[in-house]
């Protein structure tokens, strides 16, 4: 009997509860730095949290742990799934002088997190692209050409901060996406005109060419 039993359990597939949760598993993004509740999540940047969710709800930090599998990875199933399924529409923007923003709608609450995927609409950008998130269901940003383009970081934060007047509120940061993440840039609104802080990566990048 006891080596049928350990037969039987030689057969189990290893992390089968992942195997039947995983097509269900999604990334919600949320504004803060950290959560105090036991759910699987990580911060992608400053202000940002990426919170892995199940059917609507997160996912407990002890189901993540039984699985064996790193938060980065499961990150990475959720936001292909969210990718699977979210519709999405493109849209782009006058910026003013020659400039264009370019927005885009999803239509769940999840739609946000393609931030973390957004070379998928980006496409080739050696410097990057200054980014925000002003709710869960849209995204914009610039692709930078060079130094003028911070010339359109106040229309796209003012854009921002207007969208985020409405439903589901997300972020106000201004964020620089380059290398396949996203990296924070302070900014502050003065009303007319936002000023923004260039960090050094940002300035070796952009300003430098290096």
């Amino acid at each position: 009997m006891a080596a049928k039993k350990k037969a039987a359990n030689a057969k189990r597939p290893v992390n089968s509860g992942f195997e039947k949760e995983r097509a269900n598993l999604l990334v919600r993004l949320y504004s803060g730095d950290s959560v105090q509740d036991p759910v699987s999540w990580m911060s992608p940047v400053q202000g940002l949290l990426a919170v892995l969710q199940s059917f609507g709800k997160p996912l407990p930090k002890a189901t993540a742990d039984a699985w064996g599998k790193p938060v980065d990875e499961l990150v990475a199933i959720g936001l292909a799934n969210v990718k699977a399924q979210a519709e999405h529409r493109i849209e782009p923007k006058d910026a003013g002088g020659g400039r264009t923003i370019t927005a885009v709608w999803g239509r769940n609450a999840y739609f946000a997190s393609m931030v973390l995927r957004l070379d998928d609409f980006l496409g080739e950008a050696k410097l990057g692209a200054f980014v925000t998130v002003p709710f869960n269901g849209a995204i914009l940003f610039h692709k930078i050409t060079g130094l003028d383009s911070r010339h359109v970081i106040t229309p796209l934060l003012q854009s921002s901060h207007h969208l985020m007047k409405g439903a589901d509120p997300l972020s106000p940061e201004l964020y620089w996406w380059h290398a396949g993440r996203l990296h924070h840039l302070p900014s502050k609104d003065h009303g007319n005109v936002i000023s923004w802080t260039a960090t050094a990566e940002f300035s070796k990048v952009v300003v430098d060419g290096k």
